[in-house]
């Protein structure tokens, strides 16, 4: 495949993930809706692949990730509707929303608190969300300069 391709695959997958971020930072969607994490996981896919055509293998293993947190929230959507497709009130609810959301962003199913588990907006803060805190301590001093006799 050519570079133009590859740059077209790398540049739809931007548009993705980037139109996901957009969409959730102007309240058009909310981080647990169907469209924000297909958009995440075909954004991340298409990146990845892109990085396999440059040969560009960090960036093949960030969107990797990115899609599988999308895909993750895919699958947790999913379960949810397979879980409380019962009554009727929760389709009436969805409906109600353009989005299938209500107004906290979580999809719309009565007694369901938004799920901590859904990725957040940032890639990096998705895969840091699941490390505890880390704190560094920053010298107060100036840096010691390493010299090397030649």
């Amino acid at each position: 495949m050519d570079d133009i391709s590859a740059g077209v695959i790398g540049w739809l997958g931007t548009l993705g993930t980037f139109g996901a971020y957009a969409l959730l930072w102007r309240g058009r969607v909310g981080p647990a809706s169907r469209i924000y994490a297909v958009l995440n996981t075909l954004g991340g896919l298409l990146g990845a692949i892109a990085g396999v055509l440059y040969g560009a293998w960090p960036s093949v293993a960030s969107n990797v990730v990115w899609a599988a947190v999308g895909l993750h929230t895919l699958v947790a959507i999913a379960r949810r509707s397979v879980e409380d497709s019962s009554g009727l009130a929760a389709s009436a609810q969805i409906a109600a929303s353009p989005t299938g959301e209500d107004a906290t962003g979580a999809i719309g199913l009565p007694g369901r608190e938004p799920s901590p588990e859904l990725p957040l907006p940032v890639p990096a803060a998705a895969v840091i969300g699941l490390l505890p805190p880390l704190t560094l301590p920053l010298p107060t001093s100036s840096i010691p300069v390493v010299r090397i006799a030649g």
